[in-house]
């Protein structure tokens, strides 16, 4: 099933709490709406954002990484780099960034110009098991599978704190079923389910994904036997399944830049980053740069525009549980003459799997919506743009 909405990075949200998200700038939408689509060229065959980078299906809260390595390859393509025949893991990018924050879990998504910060210092790893079938990537299927599997085998265990306990309470349900034959009984021993798990993880590893990763040979059991008391997922399948993209493998933006996860600049990417200006302007001023200059834009809004449609009230706070916090990519505009109504093309990270309202027109075997253009601005609470010059922001 895939998710509703990903839950973004709760510090960076708080500064959007109890704010307007919309700002009143329709007039720059009613003055600004003739067609552009970046996916595709007039007529002219499609063009890189879409013919090179495919829809995807996030799996887990990761739908800002999604939509930062598709804006950053977006950059990539459009700009010189090398690395050309390769596109940016996401899920690699999210679970790096859970790892620098000294996370032991698969937590929120972070937000979008931090992850574009991330990968511009450190560069993104290449995506290797992107599956067109279904939209996911299958390194990230697989990982869920492994998260899942940790935390319902925590379940089996007597006397577990009940608080470290997976938050998916089905998982430990249905721990018989998930965990098969791999597993001993309930009330075993932490040795016994760490056991397990590492068999686990080789038998998955080993069918769904090829090629298979690289999986450590004789992995510390002592160390795993702590990882798994104290609940560190990320450290456990780290020295199981460790990520094998080491820094010469990864996609830079500049191989001749000394970088560093603290040190936020870059020779060649630029960075804007827009909270409370008005939104339309934000975006309208990419698209009108035309198809052979203008970037997609990032937008971080309430993801229940996306069904309620035309109802969509304003909502207040990004906390408020009517705004699914979510991210995607605006990719294009145009007027609607049939609803006399301007609209923005989203590139949304749900694939195929989900819903929309009828008041909005999803293209045929995409998972890109036609937007009223002032429905849209009342759920955004930030646009983020990248362009060709360097332009230092904090966060």
């Amino acid at each position: 099933m895939q998710p509703k909405f990903c839950i973004l990075n709760l510090f960076v949200l708080a500064s959007l709490a109890f704010s307007p998200f919309a700002n009143a700038d329709t007039d720059d939408i009613a003055a600004n709406c003739s067609d552009i689509r970046l996916d595709q060229a007039p007529g002219a065959a499609m063009t890189e954002l879409d013919s090179r980078i495919p829809h995807i299906a996030q799996v887990a809260n990761d739908c800002s990484f999604y939509t930062a390595t598709q804006l950053y390859d977006a950059w990539r393509f459009r700009y010189h780099e090398d690395h050309l025949d390769q596109l940016s893991s996401a899920f690699e990018a999210y679970v790096r960034m859970q790892e620098k924050q000294g996370k032991t879990d698969l937590e929120t998504g972070g937000n979008v110009p931090a992850n574009l910060k991330m990968l511009r210092g450190e560069g993104s790893c290449p995506r290797r098991y992107y599956n067109s079938t279904t939209g996911q990537d299958d390194d990230e299927v697989v990982f869920t599978k492994f998260y899942n599997t940790f935390k319902a085998s925590r379940g089996l265990i007597a006397n577990q704190n009940t608080n470290f306990l997976n938050p998916f309470p089905n998982a430990i349900a249905d721990a018989p079923i998930l965990l098969g034959p791999f597993f001993p009984a309930p009330t075993t021993s932490v040795t016994e389910q760490v056991n397990a798990i590492i068999q686990y993880m080789k038998s998955q590893n080993q069918q769904l994904l090829s090629p298979p990763m690289a999986v450590v040979t004789n992995p510390n059991l002592s160390l795993l036997q702590t990882d798994f008391t104290q609940n560190n997922f990320l450290s456990f399948i780290d020295q199981v399944i460790p990520e094998d993209c080491s820094e010469n493998d990864r996609l830079q933006v500049n191989h001749n830049y000394a970088y560093s996860f603290h040190e936020y600049t870059a020779k060649f990417l630029s960075l804007e980053w827009h909270e409370d200006a008005p939104i339309a302007r934000s975006i309208n001023e990419e698209l009108n740069k035309g198809v052979t200059k203008a970037m997609p834009v990032s937008i971080e809004y309430c993801s229940t525009v996306l069904d309620a449609g035309k109802s969509f009230k304003e909502i207040m706070s990004s906390y408020d549980p009517n705004c699914g916090p979510h991210a995607s990519l605006v990719i294009g505009r145009r007027f609607n003459a049939a609803k006399n109504s301007c609209e923005f093309l989203v590139r949304n990270t749900w694939f195929q799997a989900d819903p929309y309202s009828n008041d909005w027109e999803r293209e045929a075997n995409k998972d890109q919506i036609w937007i009223e253009a002032n429905t849209l601005i009342k759920a955004v609470y930030r646009t983020t743009k990248i362009g060709p010059n360097f332009f230092d922001i904090a966060i």
